[in-house]
């Protein structure tokens, strides 16, 4: 029997993949870049960035595992702006984009812009997106709304949001997002574990990794 594909949410837009044995960690953030998020300390197979900012850079945040499990994934990068200036703004972010063992999953780092009609070919009915919804660096909650719609994948996972507890000052609340639609599934657990047979298509929102206040590091 082939492993299930587990997801875990680290906060921001940082999560590990993880496949049987392998494990892959994608936009760690920086100690002290996020208001309320703990600093990380992760080990992983593979670490991936989506783009050089520090709050998805933090390689050195990562241990790779002595003995590192071969990926049993391709990797794709679609570059698009991270902002509506073709990234005169922001500069460019990279969509990941994973497929093998029968599975497509994607990261959408912080995209800012609408896809091209070229992108969303590559980018339909995927198993499993992280997608920022909001706003101000990204594409807004509305955006991301109609991105969900139009690439209709089978789970889509918001990041890049604020909460009472944590996120950026400057982007929006996760509730502007999830109240522009019928029906989200609020997960008591960090983590999910993706059986496409099994998991009903859905919006899933993830709790952030459990912290501890003494953990905590504000900005």
């Amino acid at each position: 029997m082939k492993p299930l594909l587990t997801i875990t949410n680290y906060g921001h837009s940082c999560f590990s993949v993880t496949y049987g044995d392998y494990t892959m960690i994608i936009d760690p953030y920086r100690e002290n870049s996020i208001p309320g998020l703990p600093p990380l300390h992760l080990t992983a197979d593979d670490v991936f960035v989506t783009h050089e900012h520090f709050d998805h850079n933090a390689r050195s945040a990562v241990k790779m595992k002595d003995k590192a499990v071969p990926s049993p994934f391709k990797l794709t990068r679609i570059t698009c702006a991270h902002d509506k200036e073709g990234g005169r703004k922001r500069g460019m972010t990279d969509i990941l984009l994973f497929e093998g063992e029968n599975l497509r999953f994607a990261h959408f780092g912080d995209i800012g812009e609408s896809l091209t009609a070229e992108k969303k070919d590559l980018l339909k009915d995927l198993d499993l997106v992280l997608l920022p919804v909001g706003g101000f660096y990204t594409i807004s909650p509305e955006e991301a709304k109609d991105m969900i719609h139009e690439l209709n994948p089978h789970i889509a996972i918001p990041m890049h949001y604020r909460t009472s507890e944590f996120g950026l000052p400057d982007i929006e609340p996760l509730e502007n997002f999830t109240s522009l639609l019928d029906q989200v599934i609020f997960y008591r657990e960090d983590t999910m574990v993706y059986d496409r047979e099994h998991t009903k298509q859905q919006v899933a929102v993830l709790k952030q990794k459990k912290i501890h206040q003494q953990d905590i590091h504000l900005s």
